[in-house]
């Protein structure tokens, strides 16, 4: 089975059934009532507690809702101490499946009957939800504007790829690599003659397994299938590579497999929750972080999405002038911050704060509640300064189908902030990872994971719309980075056309623009590391804003200089 993940407009992720129970909505539970099983992350202790209250009909029902699933068990990471085999052992003794084994993690699948269990192994430090990345992109429109024979990229003309087509250059030789969600319609493509008929795929049907075969690359979104297409666009002559990760060490290895190939660059218009403070690091092993600069490492230019969340991301001091304990959005003492849903959509809501990865010693808690204050979603982790409490907490939550009858298409939510215990940080952050706008907001430090890797070979691309190309698309993530440095890199066009779904929008199209690019130049000198691509790329960039870099374009808008 596949894992459960649809995609809609403008990049979200775990779309819930209405009739299956979502992960983190707790409704019965009081705002002051910490996990059950301490070892277990928040939404996935509460699943558990339900499932363990409720039955085994009930357990395979609520891991239908997790963020993946298979034949009713959930998946998940279980973070050990250097005990790989003992902690397989323990799995496969509860009847679950492995599914990737690393020196210090397991994924598998388990029952959640069996998750608290599990979490009291000695070896055990904790147990957590894998949740698959999320795309970057998506249509809004079925209209096209027809290319010569083809459908062709309205970047090919607005990043002057056009003068290396003149000019016989189209990235003949160079290998590509485009990790995404899903590629259906891929041997459509094919077939349309918008994509070449070898296609080297590395296909995941489920975490941990693959095979060769393009059909099963061929599942949950055409996202893939898009931004392969506008890549092909500027870069006609490349060998194309795709694979369709589900987890992080899924990921890891699909790196490892491209690089062993000889592929150069690599497209990766997916963004990840946060594993770390913002800096460019991160403390776990299966970052997509140290993925990436692995990547670079191993020759690779990584060219990343920076990300739809302009409008979807709240930072800055810590205020609780009234001393309740709820903290303010304002200077006005707003407690809360407004989503708008509509129903059946679903949202994931994350929360950060300035603390020690590996040892935080600050307690915040995360609720969404109704208009009315009734309490739908949560994430209250406890952090005590143990080795594993991370300042990081997070929820998904799908609105109801029908609310007692209204007829309003959109429902307010609202996100609320809780000091539980410690010291009061300095920062935190609040961001909608599924693309929502949020009622106060801030576009800077709005930049996605890995695309705010401080590498030197990863390049953050930002989004212009291609008919308004001296404006950059109000949700394209923004920088500065928590650690101030400037993000995104350059920044590449949108909206332009495509076979798979016509004009679309989002950093997932721009990207692979820039990553087509990189393949022209690297026909011209194949010997150039992924610094200097990275270099040459931001350097021939046309200027858009002051100072050069700035935080809303980076270098500029991407321009290769016609070749000589």
């Amino acid at each position: 089975m596949r894992r459960r993940l649809i995609v809609a407009a403008l990049a979200a992720l775990c779309f819930f059934p209405a009739s299956q129970a979502t992960v983190g909505q707790q409704p019965d539970l009081p705002s002051t009532t910490k996990p059950a099983y301490t070892k277990v992350e928040s939404q996935l202790s509460d699943l558990a507690q339900r499932a363990i209250q409720d039955g085994v009909l009930a357990s395979a029902q609520l891991a239908a809702g997790a963020p993946a699933s298979l034949n009713g068990q959930v998946a998940v990471t279980i973070h050990h101490r250097n005990a790989p085999a003992a902690i397989a052992r323990a799995v496969e003794q509860r009847a679950g499946v492995v599914a990737n084994v690393e020196a210090d993690l397991v994924e598998a699948y388990v029952d959640l009957l069996d998750v608290p269990d599990l979490s009291e192994h000695p070896l055990v430090e904790r147990v957590t939800l894998i949740r698959p990345p999320k795309p970057l992109g998506s249509p809004r429109r079925r209209s096209r504007a027809v290319g010569f024979g083809n459908i062709v990229s309205e970047g090919v003309i607005r990043h002057n790829a056009r003068a290396y087509h003149n000019a016989d250059m189209t990235g003949q030789g160079v290998k590509v690599g485009v990790i995404d969600v899903g590629f259906e319609g891929i041997r459509t493509a094919q077939a349309n003659g918008e994509l070449p008929g070898q296609i080297r795929r590395r296909c995941y049907t489920r975490v941990g397994r693959f095979n060769q075969r393009l059909a099963a690359c061929e599942a949950d979104t055409a996202h893939g299938t898009a931004v392969a297409e506008a890549l092909l666009d500027i870069a006609p002559g490349v060998t194309l590579y795709v694979a369709n990760p589900v987890s992080l060490t899924d990921l890891q290895r699909t790196v490892r497999w491209m690089a062993n190939r000889g592929v150069k660059v690599v497209n990766y218009s997916v963004s990840h929750a946060w594993s770390g403070p913002g800096d460019g690091t991160s403390r776990f092993s299966n970052s997509a972080l140290k993925t990436v600069a692995d990547a670079v490492q191993r020759g690779i230019l990584w060219v990343n999405a920076a990300g739809n969340e302009g409008r979807s991301t709240w930072s800055g001091a810590y205020r609780d002038r009234d001393n309740d304990g709820v903290l303010e959005f304002n200077n006005n003492r707003l407690e809360r911050n407004r989503v708008r849903l509509a129903r059946g959509e679903s949202v994931i809501i994350l929360l950060r704060w300035d603390d020690t990865w590996g040892g935080a010693a600050t307690d915040l808690d995360l609720y969404l509640r109704t208009g009315s204050g009734t309490l739908v979603a949560r994430s209250v982790d406890g952090q005590n300064g143990a080795s594993s409490d991370d300042p990081i907490e997070g929820f998904s939550f799908t609105a109801p189908r029908a609310i007692g009858g209204a007829a309003a298409t959109l429902t307010r939510y609202f996100v609320r902030v809780e000091h539980f215990a410690g010291p009061a940080p300095a920062w935190w952050q609040v961001q909608a990872f599924t693309s929502q706008i949020l009622q106060r907001r801030q576009a800077g430090r709005s930049v996605g994971e890995p695309a705010d890797s401080a590498d030197p070979g990863v390049l953050a691309v930002g989004a212009s719309n291609q008919l308004r190309a001296a404006a950059l698309e109000r949700f394209s993530s923004r920088g500065p980075t928590r650690d101030d440095r400037v993000k995104p890199d350059i920044v590449g066009v949108d909206n332009a056309d495509s076979d798979v779904w016509g004009p679309w929008f989002g950093t997932s199209q721009a990207s692979p623009h820039v990553a087509g690019l990189a393949a022209l130049l690297l026909q011209t000198n194949p010997t150039m590391t992924p610094v200097q691509l990275s270099d040459s790329l931001k350097e021939s960039a046309r200027r858009r804003g002051s100072p050069r870099p700035n935080n809303t374009w980076g270098y500029g808008l991407a321009w290769l200089r016609t070749p000589r």
